[in-house]
Order: structure tokens, then sequence, then C-alpha cells
């Protein structure tokens, strides 16, 4: 996946000032984009090698503008158990989140014209594959749960690749394994994950 930080805004620093900043941003976007982008070939665990480190994660300052000091109420209620599974599932605590906010907008009670549900809007039948139950899934731990345990299901199937993984969480596995060309809606859906992630890591990490 490309990552990209948001546009610089124009300030009035110093010379020193501003190539200080513009060093501080490239060696956020190093870090960040070869901590997304690193492989987790050969494994096969759930709990194999982290897609995106908490350590990462908290490099990852974006230049977001007017950022809150803190996450509204609305993520901090669910903060707890996003951290648990970040944690379980080795994945970033900030792309669950990311996820969670694209999917749902933190409704733990949407559900989707296709029948997903929850916060992370799973499918019936993916939850069953992880022994999760219908109305199990408006249940926001189980949700979450399942939903970072199916992305790194997704992770391992594709060796890491957070691009693809995304893909196939928003369309399916079975089309990304079976179309190249990808439609609006996941284009669109990459980048709207690709920005939350940005500002929920930097939020973080505040």
């Amino acid at each position: 996946m490309v990552l990209v930080l948001a546009g610089n805004r124009r300030t009035d620093m110093s010379g020193a000032t501003m190539r200080k900043s513009n060093a501080r941003l490239l060696s956020v976007r190093i870090a960040v984009a070869a901590t997304l982008l690193s492989s987790c070939a050969g494994q096969d665990s759930e709990t194999s090698r982290p897609l995106v480190s908490a350590a990462s994660a908290q490099r990852s300052h974006s230049a977001a503008s007017n950022p809150k000091a803190t996450h509204d109420r609305k993520v901090s209620r669910y903060l707890p158990e996003v951290r648990k599974a970040a944690a379980r599932y080795r994945l970033s605590p900030a792309l669950i989140l990311a996820v969670i906010e694209v999917e749902s907008n933190f409704n733990p009670r949407a559900v989707s014209r296709v029948g997903a549900r929850g916060l992370m809007q799973i499918m019936p039948a993916t939850g069953s594959m992880f022994g999760a139950q219908a109305h199990q899934l408006f249940d926001p731990a189980v949700n979450i749960d399942v939903g970072s345990r199916y992305l790194r299901y997704l992770a391992n199937r594709y060796h890491g690749n957070v691009e693809t993984m995304l893909k196939a969480y928003n369309w399916g596995p079975g089309n990304v394994e079976r179309y190249s060309r990808i439609p609006k809606e996941t284009r669109n859906y990459l980048k709207r994950v690709r920005s939350a992630y940005y500002r929920h890591a930097y939020l973080l990490a505040g």
C-alpha cells in the first residue's frame, strides 16, 4: 500500500525549523511505510509477526489539521477491547480503529444492506468461521475480536500485504483472487482506511 501523509500546511517557520520539521516528517513516512509493508511470509499462526507494531503506530504522527488532544468518547469506549485484540492478533490498534471507523463509524448496531453486522461489519458466515453466532456480532467485544482475528487471517493469507488484506476485507477474498480490476468502492475504502489509520495513530501516540 502506498502511504502518504497529509499535505504540508503553510507556516511562518524559520529555515532551520522548517528543515527540522521536514526531516521529522520524512522519518515518520519511512518508518510507517516500512512497517506497514513488512512481510509476514512463512507465518501460519494467527498471532504471527505483527502487521503494524504498537511502536510503529506511536511513531506515526501524521500532519492532520486541528487534531484533537484525545480520542472522542465513541473511540475511547472501545479502546480497551481494541488494545486487547491488537495484542492478541499482533495488529496495530490504530489499524483496527481505522477499520471500525470506516466500516460502521463506531456504531455497534450497524447492519449493512448485505447483512454485515456490528462495529467491524462482520458477515454471519465469517463470524461462524471463528465460532461466533450471528446475534453475538452486535456485542462490541465479540465483534472486535472476530474482526481482528479475520484481519490477521487475511494478513497471513496474503503474506503481510496490507493493501491486499484490506481489499479482501472489503471486497471478499474470492473476488480479490478472481479479478484484477478493483471496483471504485474498494479503492475509496483503501483511501479512507489509510486516512483514518494515520489520524488514530497520531492521537494514540499523543
